[in-house]
């Protein structure tokens, strides 16, 4: 039984890079100027803008020099601005810029459109059953 749930994760892992590999096709082929990673860390600063830099680590769980050289990467590409926190002489707030915007949108639009292509064949109660599953195992992680 414990081989058959290692294979299981196997299974997980290949999803997540064959996801990957193919939004990053797609990024390509759209000429859209962001990594799977950018686009992640753009997302997810649509839905907090403004936060400090040193929080943006926590909420997304990674390394804080992770996270500053991918936010120095997106401003060089000026899809962020950093701006000085009041208050506070060290701390900077990450905003998105109108190009980021623009190019998150359509990398939002090809990532939902890959997700409805891979889970079209899944009956919604598969897809309910599936959802449940995986917050089951992320909840004993």
């Amino acid at each position: 039984m414990e081989e058959k749930r290692l294979l299981l994760l196997s299974k997980i892992e290949i999803i997540y890079e064959l996801l990957n590999k193919n939004f990053a096709q797609a990024l390509k082929n759209e000429k859209i100027e962001l990594t799977t990673e950018q686009f992640r860390l753009l997302d997810i600063l649509a839905d907090n803008e403004g936060i400090k830099q040193s929080n943006l680590s926590e909420l997304i769980g990674r390394q804080r020099a992770t996270i500053s050289r991918g936010i120095d990467i997106l401003e060089a590409k000026e899809f962020i601005i950093r701006k000085d926190v009041e208050g506070d002489k060290r701390a900077k707030a990450v905003f998105l810029t109108k190009k980021s915007k623009k190019s998150l949108k359509k990398a939002q639009e090809l990532y939902i459109n890959i997700a409805e292509s891979t889970l079209k064949e899944l009956s919604n109660k598969e897809v309910d059953k599936f959802d449940k599953t995986l917050d089951s195992i992320i909840e004993k992680m």
